[in-house]
């Protein structure tokens, strides 16, 4: 499974934007995502690797949601040394569980600061091949989210917007905009004013993509799940969020 595929197929889960801003609201900026029955068994082998994009799982987890395998989790990483939080706002890492519409091939991928990153390298690549080989297809998506290093928060210039994981616009933060954009249930009213931007209107159900505050710092993102879509803050310099 690509990373285009990866994002298509967490974007349709019927809960997994309101997971992200929960994870969000914890202080997380990195996500592993991993579509699997065995997370118990897969995330200590990951979390051993991460050092690489310098993600640090810490010493405290905790869970944002009810979890089928919470136990078996909560056992395996005690054996890393890490312990249970009972306040997700306290830990280094914070596990939710959401159900996928579709059923799918087991695959995991880490999304930093609004990124996809394909971690499947070295040791993670005969991993992944065993799990997606070996495991039969499944709905299961773990979402585990990592505390963010504090930083200088730095103002956006422009809005990067993607439809179905590919990129169909830059905006600009500067002036006023409204634009209407298409989405796969319907129209998404984009608004910009004063450095800020975020979605006045939308064909969605449940409306969280409307809710969500205004953005405007770099990595800010707003995501629209039923519809396919995310808005993500980009800095100086060239677009890092690459999707494909």
């Amino acid at each position: 499974m690509d990373r285009r595929s990866f994002l298509n197929t967490i974007l349709v889960s019927p809960v997994i934007t309101s997971v992200l801003l929960a994870t969000q609201k914890t202080g997380k900026n990195s996500e592993l995502y991993l579509i699997a029955d065995n997370p118990h068994d897969v995330i200590p082998l990951i979390l051993n690797e991460l050092s690489v994009y310098n993600i640090d799982p810490g010493k405290q987890f905790s869970f944002l949601t009810a979890h089928p395998q919470r136990d078996a989790l909560s056992q395996a990483l005690q054996r890393r040394g890490q312990a249970l939080a009972a306040d997700p706002q306290q830990a280094d890492m914070t596990i939710s569980f959401s159900l996928l519409q579709n059923q799918a091939r087991p695959s995991f991928a880490l999304i930093k600061n609004g990124r996809i990153w394909d971690v499947r390298t070295q040791k993670l690549l005969r991993l992944w091949s065993t799990l997606n080989e070996h495991n039969p297809s499944t709905s299961g998506l773990t979402i585990v989210g990592f505390k963010q290093a504090k930083k200088r928060e730095a103002q956006g210039q422009a809005v990067i917007l993607f439809q179905n994981g590919r990129q169909i616009e830059r905006v600009p933060l500067k002036g006023q905009k409204t634009e209407v954009l298409p989405g796969r249930l319907g129209d998404i009213t984009l608004r910009i004013e004063n450095g800020r931007a975020w979605i006045s209107e939308s064909s969605c159900r449940h409306q969280i993509c409307r809710l969500s505050p205004p953005v405007s710092l770099t990595g800010e993102r707003i995501i629209c799940a039923p519809n396919h879509f995310l808005l993500e803050v980009q800095g100086g310099g060239s677009v890092d969020t690459v999707i494909g």
